[in-house]
């Protein structure tokens, strides 16, 4: 009987840890995304890109009218590049990470709420439909999985700190124009470390010297 109830224990253990969440540690996550803008009633489509590594994070947004901007996050040297075209010229331009990250500090402290809408199967995984509601009362619509978590606070900044991975979310910005991302794809396979690296095309230079060379 001890060798049937340790059994019994040992194959409950492996069941709560085969369905307990998972940190997304390294991987892509691809995302559809849609933004309309009602003042002049058009709309226009893109990728939007996460790529992870540990804590090093890559945010590349690609739309149909040749917008191209990438964002390369490194935790572990504290550091954010902001990699630009100018014509032929290209700079990646350091920014300061606590900078960027103050400034969404006032989308912490988001409460989830219950929605009336039905939960969706999202890059093949089911999820959960919530409102985020922020403190100045301002809201999103998320769906998330509670398969996977985020590792880093800050890998989505308009939810930041969220426990579970959002595979939809749809916003507003303060011009009123409509944000909606739906992720198509959740890629677990090896990261290269070159992704994080800066291409040697690239001519690193500081915020202020971007800024004196666009007066």
């Amino acid at each position: 009987m001890p060798n049937k109830l340790f059994i019994l224990f040992a194959f409950i253990l492996f069941t709560i840890s085969c369905d307990a969440q998972k940190p997304f540690i390294e991987g892509f996550l691809v995302y559809q995304i849609s933004i309309k803008n009602p003042n002049n009633n058009t709309t226009v489509n893109g990728t939007y890109t996460i790529t992870v590594k540990g804590k090093k994070i890559r945010e590349e947004l690609k739309l149909d009218n040749s917008y191209h901007s990438v964002l390369i996050f490194d935790d572990i040297k504290h550091t954010i590049y902001s990699l630009k075209e100018d014509g032929s010229k290209k700079y990646a331009i350091q920014l300061s990470l606590d900078d960027f990250r103050n400034s969404n500090k006032h989308f912490e402290d988001f409460i989830l709420s219950n929605t009336n809408k039905e939960n969706k199967t999202i890059a093949g995984m089911s999820t959960l439909s919530k409102i985020v509601t922020y403190t100045d009362g301002n809201t999103a619509e998320i769906s998330y999985t509670t398969q996977w978590q985020p590792t880093d606070k800050w890998m989505f900044e308009r939810f930041p700190g969220i426990k579970y991975l959002p595979l939809s979310f749809t916003y507003k910005d303060a011009a009123d124009v409509n944000m909606n991302f739906t992720a198509t794809t959740i890629d677990l396979s090896p990261v290269e470390s070159a992704a994080f690296t800066i291409p040697s095309e690239y001519k690193m230079i500081s915020y202020a010297e971007y800024k004196q060379m666009n007066k």
